[in-house]
């Protein structure tokens, strides 16, 4: 008999796979390979424990999922805040996006890779 091959089964983490597709893209691309930014590993299950440590070591619940330390004229910085349509953004989250926006940051929330890379390369000037 020949083997039944199961449907594939949706990814736990949807948000985290198109933030990782973006991630290789900017890495990628000439344009953009040099851009400094970092992820910021808010999310995930953790213990009490580590989750107090971490606490202690500065992480705050609600800090965008990715920060490009690239100043533009009119903004510090970009922020951005990867969802899924019909997930929006938690009280935390809306918090801290105020405060960076007030703080000259750009901030946008994204629902994909695509939409991530367009926006990036928008506020970077560097559009096709």
């Amino acid at each position: 008999m020949p083997a039944v091959k199961s449907p594939r089964a949706k990814p736990k983490h949807p948000e985290a796979v198109q933030q990782r597709l973006f991630v290789a893209r900017v890495r990628l691309d000439a344009r953009t390979r040099d851009v400094l930014f970092c992820a910021v590993p808010n999310g995930g299950k953790r213990g009490a424990r580590e989750a107090a440590l971490m606490k202690a070591e500065g992480v705050s619940a609600g800090v965008p999922d990715l920060m490009v330390f690239e100043p533009r004229t009119v903004y510090a910085g970009l922020a951005l805040e990867f969802k899924i349509k019909g997930n929006g953004p938690t009280p935390a989250q809306l918090g801290w996006h105020r405060a960076l926006a007030q703080r000259g940051w750009c901030v946008r929330i994204v629902y994909s890779a695509q939409e991530a890379w367009d926006t990036l390369t928008d506020y970077l000037g560097v559009k096709e």
